[in-house]
């Protein structure tokens, strides 16, 4: 059961790309504060919800709340959808790191 009622095609609070069937990646991204950007930046670098947290010394709960920001400012649904669009607009740089927490 969903906790929330399904949105109208025009409901303002669905992003540009959801209303329009693109993927938000013609749109111009809403800015990200300067956590959601790292978020996103491990995110792109394939971590776990579990791993950003420990690398930012933030609760995974907390991760999923930035991701949930993060995914609504850029119009996406999920995180490889979030990771594309960042990667095409710029906002993380194409890199695979070492994790240290492995």
């Amino acid at each position: 059961m969903s906790r929330t009622p399904p949105r109208s095609e025009g409901d303002p609070a669905q992003g540009a790309g959801a209303r329009d069937g693109g993927s938000g990646a013609d749109q111009k991204p809403l800015p990200l504060t300067r956590r959601q950007k790292e978020v996103l930046n491990l995110l792109a670098q394939g971590l776990s919800n579990r791993r950003i947290g420990r690398a930012l010394h933030i609760t995974e709960q907390t991760v999923k709340a930035h991701l949930h920001m993060v995914y609504h400012k850029l119009g996406v649904a999920d995180r490889t959808e979030a990771v594309v669009i960042a990667l095409r607009q710029g906002l993380v740089q194409h890199q695979r790191r070492e994790d240290p927490l492995s």
